[in-house]
């Protein structure tokens, strides 16, 4: 048998209910801004109790103004690069009296036509950072509600989306130089195969370029547990044949995970295998030897980003360009300078 869906009670059925106008039942509700007497108040509670309704915090939010509140949408709250970067941007407004309000886009997949937005509205934030894959619904939810969005970290934004780039290509084959400097010949590549990122394709044309073979390489996450798994491939002959004596990975946090299955393995880094990472987290030092890394100038965007996002006058589609920078550790088989 199939069950009927009782549909969702609205503001104009409490207003039929109470034998009031719509209008009325919204100033019960937001308190404001008209008066109502104490008796049209209680009628028009009533109705709101019996009918089970529930008002759209969303269109109440926006209805009321923008606050002291910007929003951050992130994938993964975990890994290491977006909470250093939730920080950076914590403090920045908090130099600004403002505060920051997080959420997540970790269930989109199942729901693609919705968007984080909709929930950091509830909040009444003034702006909002996005350091996730940006979707038309989240365009589309920014435009229509005249909220001002930055996005971080784009590949290719659209023109008319205010965003951070990052060089990621360029990057990619300074990491790869490096290793090539060092007279390694079977580099590696740990990260995504998502062609929206060009890290992978990077890797490969630098291999070209310096004349050599295409190594080994693990499509996984971004996470160490991944990692784990892709430095466990690597060392395993069974699976691969000829092993890396060196590895391009694409974030510390699958680099902290792929150190720990060639450890485990009985591989020791730089010696028997060289990495250089990206991102530049803060817990690149403690990572193996240390971890060289193409680290990002997270301060600086988080600031920029900021900045840029709460400016009135900024143009839409401003685009705000970075590279990263190499930093040495022992991970590649240089000795840190001091």
């Amino acid at each position: 048998m199939t069950g009927s869906v009782k549909a969702r009670s609205t503001r104009a059925d409490v207003a039929r209910l109470a034998s009031v106008s719509p209008a009325v039942v919204s100033y019960v509700i937001n308190g404001g801004p008209r008066p109502v007497s104490a008796k049209t108040k209680a009628r028009v509670e009533r109705a709101i109790a019996a009918l089970d309704y529930r008002p759209n915090e969303t269109a109440r939010a926006l209805v009321r103004g923008r606050s002291h509140q910007v929003g951050l949408v992130v994938t993964d709250t975990t890994n290491p690069f977006y909470a250093e970067l939730a920080a950076a941007i914590d403090q920045e407004l908090f130099r600004r009296n403002m505060t920051l309000v997080t959420a997540s886009s970790v269930h989109r997949p199942s729901d693609a036509h919705r968007t984080p937005l909709e929930s950091l509205a509830e909040h009444n934030v003034t702006a909002v950072i996005l350091a996730t894959q940006v979707e038309p619904s989240d365009l589309a939810f920014a435009r229509i509600h005249n909220l001002p969005i930055i996005a971080l970290n784009e590949i290719s934004p659209p023109a008319d989306l205010t965003a951070t780039l990052l060089d990621h290509r360029g990057a990619t084959i300074t990491a790869v130089q490096h290793l090539v400097e060092h007279g390694y010949r079977r580099i590696g590549f740990v990260g995504n195969f998502d062609p929206r990122d060009p890290r992978y394709p990077a890797w490969l044309d630098a291999l070209d370029a310096a004349g050599l073979p295409t190594g080994p390489s693990v499509d996984c996450e971004w996470t160490p547990e991944a990692g784990y798994e892709a430095g466990r491939r690597l060392s395993d002959p069974r699976l691969t044949p000829q092993a890396p004596d060196a590895l391009f990975i694409a974030s510390d946090a699958i680099a902290l995970g792929c150190i720990a299955g060639l450890q485990e393995a009985g591989l020791r880094v730089p010696d028997d295998v060289a990495i250089v990472s990206f991102d530049g987290t803060t817990l690149a030092p403690f990572i193996g030897p240390g971890l060289t890394t193409m680290t990002h100038p997270i301060a600086r965007i988080a600031s920029d980003a900021v900045s840029v996002v709460l400016d009135p006058d900024a143009a839409p589609g401003t685009h705000l360009s970075y590279q990263a920078q190499l930093v040495i550790r022992r991970s590649c088989g240089c000795a840190p300078a001091h």
